[in-house]
């Protein structure tokens, strides 16, 4: 199987209770804990970062999918929600919106693409995750 890397992702916390600037590709966000276990509600909490991921990938692969296609579309709208539990697995449910004058055997096919989105692929998996510590000592 090829392998491939990704652009990475820093986050930094900058001081203030759990709020960390995200940065990658020369964008940044902030990301925060809400105010129910002491953040400020300052950015998004790393729950909605995941399957905001989703939602934007899902979007952009409908449009590429429609542009190679040739077909117009008004508006494409993606909601995903998360739900988990101590004892159970987590639960996505992804809701796609397409306002177009698409066909219905046409708006199967989008739907159909849809689930091919690469976070789609990637959050469907078990993943390995490697952590590696560098401490600094402060003067």
């Amino acid at each position: 199987m090829e392998s491939k890397e990704y652009d990475h992702v820093e986050a930094i916390f900058n001081g203030a209770n759990y709020v960390s600037t995200i940065t990658a590709s020369g964008n940044s966000i902030l990301s925060d804990e809400p105010e129910s276990v002491g953040g400020q509600n300052k950015g998004f909490n790393p729950f909605e970062l995941v399957i905001a991921g989703l939602a934007s990938c899902t979007i952009a692969t409908i449009k590429m999918y429609l542009d190679r296609k040739g077909w117009n579309v008004e508006s494409i709208n993606v909601k995903v929600q998360l739900e988990t539990g101590d004892d159970s697995e987590p639960l996505v449910t992804k809701e796609i919106f397409i306002k177009s004058d698409l066909q219905p055997d046409q708006l199967k096919r989008v739907f159909a693409v849809a689930s091919k989105c690469p976070t789609h692929k990637l959050l469907s998996k078990a993943m390995v995750i490697t952590s590696k510590l560098n401490a600094f000592e402060l003067l």
